[in-house]
């Protein structure tokens, strides 16, 4: 395998075929991504790179036993599978830990009370979806979408668009201006 022009859709479909370079291959491509993704999620950098180590070995008995319907789609698969093992990380804690503080208690209830504000919230994030439909190019959607509202890293963003860093910053900065343009044609700003 060369590793340089090794594609993610070539990588999964060589795991799933039993290549253990391609393995090692997806380990030295995606793991400081998917260890960066994670140090943004949790505090505790040993606890980030267990979750990165579970997320690959997950990744990879799944390519061994099936492989993916769409192996382009590799880094997102990376992506969700570490974004899923942080949240059950946090839930497992969050069950363990017993708070007897009132305090907190009345802080969280303070936090939840404006249940107003958090309908507001929700209404804005469906009309900026709503508007993001609106598009007319269909790559401005995929890429406001990942970026923005999935938080893809920009490197899982790239592999899955097929671009270099610097046309990445380009095709982001052109489809977030027809974004704006689009809100101001419905009068959305002054």
């Amino acid at each position: 395998m060369q590793s340089n022009r090794d594609s993610a859709e070539e990588i999964a479909t060589a795991i799933s075929r039993g290549d253990s370079q391609a393995e090692a291959l997806l380990v030295e491509r995606y793991y400081r991504i998917v260890l960066y993704i994670l140090k943004k999620r949790v505090q505790d950098e040993n606890q980030a790179r267990d979750l990165c180590q579970e997320t690959f070995r997950i990744t990879l008995e799944r390519l061994r036993a099936e492989p993916l319907a769409e192996p382009d789609k590799l880094p997102a698969f990376l992506h969700s599978v570490a974004i899923k093992l942080c949240i059950a990380d946090g839930r497992k804690a969050a069950r363990r830990q017993t708070y007897a503080d009132s305090d907190f208690i009345d802080q969280f209830a303070d936090q939840n009370s404006d249940q107003f504000a958090q309908l507001d919230r929700e209404r804005a994030a469906a009309a900026v979806r709503a508007l993001l439909d609106e598009l007319e190019n269909e790559r401005d959607q995929r890429i406001l979408k990942r970026y923005y509202i999935d938080e893809l890293d920009k490197q899982i963003i790239c592999d899955e668009l097929s671009l270099s860093h610097r046309h990445f910053d380009k095709v982001i900065s052109r489809a977030r201006t027809r974004f704006k343009e689009l809100i101001e044609t419905r009068g959305q700003i002054s």
